[in-house]
């Protein structure tokens, strides 16, 4: 923890700030817990409220994402630094609040008045501060409304009943799909706050496409148990029976409403049952998150149902892949290094994710299947379950202007000692969620050819495979926001008095994208695909995205107009 130096501040608006906080917290706890409210306790709405007045002073030169003080350069007066880390090398003639990141003061940077930093850390020396330094773990969330910030509530306190942080919950489940229909989840969450926060979950999953049977009910019961602050380590472990995406290539709200309104489910899926334990480490400083879970579970292939649709109800549904059934036991791994200045509107930063699947025993195999030639195939089918999967996702922002950045994103998965893959591990590209100049799974290494018959009583239609055992995928993208806000809803002065956030943004922006991949398989009976690649244009409306796509290479000579409510990468 960073040393605290405590004492009246007498340095303008950030040290009227300090004083409020001081009081509040003599008040709220005992002279001697003082030291530790300031240094990680969790931040009260009254101080959140104040360092939202304070990042709204017109006085107050305040920085949207991560910014730097160059060496030699001089800042007169208080400074706000909101959603990212500031780097002072020159030196700040006032105050400084730094919210959503962590303050860097290098050797020569200087801070002659006090500082306050809120969900980050101090990195540097407390020397270079002349005024007071106070830091709260615990952040807060907000909004950005024309220049304006605005404070809202946590966004991951989901509808429910609550008892304190506790609660008995009831909701949907992760998307409308052809194999469950509407999933919904009810049941108790019970879980702490703080450094050792302890969550406990028991949720069932009724699967309305099922009907009321209790064989087809799927449940998650899962303990959690998390340690440190701000380097937290997470205990996990649980059992689950879920149905499973293979890939998911759209957001849950895109893949339901696309299958709800337009009868089209961008996803594949399968279902698993079992148990896994875990570990994870969270270091903010850096910021990095690792894991490692171990998995005991078993896989089943699904038939498809069928859910009612707003349109085209009466047509069949894309058939489902086959994957490799039986008990399997997994080793998952996973990184993530994250300094975007957003996570849903990246302008600034890195994202980097990086992760392996390791196959350790028993005997999963792809079930027999008949087609119009010669009957079962199985060079999908995996041998004493061994393999071994992993994939590593970059992408990088960087801004132009204040009102344009630049994205570019490279991805390779599949298997890494060059052997089939089961096929819930495959890869395909194709379609709005990967290359949309081209069709949904155009690049699937022949796995959707032809359609088989799967060797079981039913004699379900199905897909042999699901895609290629290894895929890259590069792309870039131009961003630009026209300079004029148009948006419906409340001032921001009546924000608190919503209990729900009706505001709709429709600022315009614009996107020029190009992309272009291709896959490999490692099967003898199946073919690597050609490159593909396409170009294309978006109009941004707040969240809503309109985008035409057409393809340079492979497809069909088409534009592909589709819409989007979430960015594309």
């Amino acid at each position: 923890m960073s040393r605290m130096r405590i004492k009246l501040p007498a340095h303008g608006p950030v040290g009227a700030l300090l004083l409020a906080f001081l009081l509040q917290a003599a008040v709220v706890s005992p002279a001697s817990a003082r030291q530790d409210l300031l240094a990680g306790d969790p931040l009260p709405r009254a101080v959140a409220t104040d360092l939202v007045d304070f990042l709204n002073d017109p006085g107050v030169v305040r920085f949207d994402g991560r910014a730097s003080i160059p060496e030699g350069a001089l800042l007169a007066g208080d400074v706000g630094a909101l959603d990212g880390s500031l780097t002072i090398s020159g030196t700040i003639s006032g105050g400084v609040v730094v919210v959503g990141g962590d303050l860097v003061i290098t050797p020569t940077g200087t801070i002659s008045g006090d500082a306050i930093v809120v969900g980050g850390r101090l990195r540097g020396d407390t020397e270079r501060i002349e005024g007071e330094f106070v830091r709260y773990d615990e952040t807060f969330t907000f909004v950005v409304r024309d220049g304006r910030v605005g404070l809202r509530d946590p966004p991951d306190r989901r509808e429910g009943l609550y008892l304190g942080a506790s609660r008995i919950t009831v909701r949907a489940g992760t998307n409308y799909n052809r194999a469950e229909g509407l999933p919904i989840v009810f049941g108790p969450v019970i879980e702490s706050r703080g450094d050792g926060a302890f969550r406990v979950e028991a949720l069932a999953t009724y699967r309305t496409e099922s009907g009321f049977t209790r064989d087809r009910l799927g449940y998650r019961i899962g303990a959690e148990q998390r340690f440190g602050s701000p380097l937290t380590l997470t205990v996990r472990g649980g059992a689950y029976s879920e149905v499973e995406p293979i890939e998911y290539r759209l957001s849950d709200v895109e893949s339901s409403l696309a299958s709800f309104l337009l009868h089209r489910d961008y996803r594949d899926y399968y279902e698993r049952r079992g148990w896994s334990a875990g570990l994870g480490l969270g270091v903010p400083s850096i910021p990095l998150d690792l894991s490692l879970d171990y998995r005991r579970e078993k896989h089943f292939s699904l038939p498809v149902g069928s859910p009612w649709t707003l349109v085209r109800n009466d047509e069949p549904w894309r058939a489902m892949p086959l994957v490799a059934e039986g008990t399997q036991e997994l080793l998952d791994a996973r990184l993530v290094f994250d300094t975007r200045n957003d996570a849903d509107h990246p302008t600034d930063g890195w994202l980097i994710r990086a992760s392996g699947r390791f196959g350790l025993g028993d005997d999963p195999a792809v079930p027999g299947f008949s087609t119009s030639l010669d009957g079962p195939l199985g060079d999908a089918a995996v041998e004493d379950g061994g393999f071994s999967t992993g994939s590593l996702d970059i992408r990088r922002y960087a801004r132009v202007d204040p009102w344009s950045h630049l994205a570019f994103r490279g991805f390779v998965a599949g298997s890494l000692d060059g052997e089939v893959l089961p096929p819930q591990y495959q890869h395909a590209l194709g379609g709005e969620g990967a290359l949309p100049g081209l069709s949904l799974f155009d690049l699937d290494c022949g796995a959707r050819d032809a359609v088989v018959l799967a060797q079981r009583d039913d004699d379900r239609e199905a897909f042999p495979y699901y895609g290629c055992d290894r895929v890259a995928l590069f792309q870039v993208e131009f961003r630009k926001a026209f300079r004029w806000d148009l948006e419906l809803g409340p001032d921001e002065d009546e924000w608190d008095d919503w209990s729900w956030y009706p505001r709709i943004d429709l600022s315009p922006a614009f996107s020029v994208f190009v992309e272009g991949g291709r896959g490999w398989s490692a099967g003898p009976s199946r073919p690597d695909t050609p490159r593909g690649a396409d170009a294309g244009l978006g109009l941004h409306l707040g969240d809503i995205s309109f985008y035409w796509a057409y393809p340079l290479e492979g497809g069909d000579e088409r534009v592909n107009f589709f819409v989007r409510l979430s960015r594309r990468f």
